[in-house]
């Protein structure tokens, strides 16, 4: 409970094999994902605690990229507890996963277990 209130979590995950030639094709992507959780209520998203991963497949990625993933702090609203794009990219070539290295500093916990989570599911 927060403020009287149940805070539910939720995570869409998105996978796909869009073609990403730089950073702003990351950056466009998981901003499509999470406008598209947010907006689709079949999903069954809680809006206040929504966490969107978006997952990219490729054979190979360029490095800034791949740099602007690992370098850059995920986007997370302050305005709603936990809701936060997480980018991944999935390196087929060289069987690595990119991820943000790093989250908010006030938001270190919901971070890790993003990172977590995206060794679990696309972990080779």
């Amino acid at each position: 409970m927060w403020g009287g209130t149940p805070i539910a979590f939720s995570e869409a995950v998105a996978v796909s094999s869009v073609q990403v030639l730089g950073p702003d094709d990351v950056r466009n992507y998981s901003s499509f994902v999470a406008k598209y959780a947010l907006e689709n209520h079949s999903l069954h998203a809680h809006w206040t605690g929504l966490s969107t991963v978006a997952a990219v497949v490729s054979p190979s990625f360029g490095d800034d990229a791949k740099e602007w993933v690992s370098e850059t702090t995920p986007e997370f609203s302050n305005l709603f507890w936990a809701r936060a794009q997480f980018p991944v990219l999935v390196e087929l070539d060289n069987r690595e996963i990119i991820y943000p290295k790093r989250g908010p500093r006030n938001q270190g916990p919901l971070f890790e277990n993003l990172r977590y989570l995206a060794d679990e599911w696309f972990g080779f």
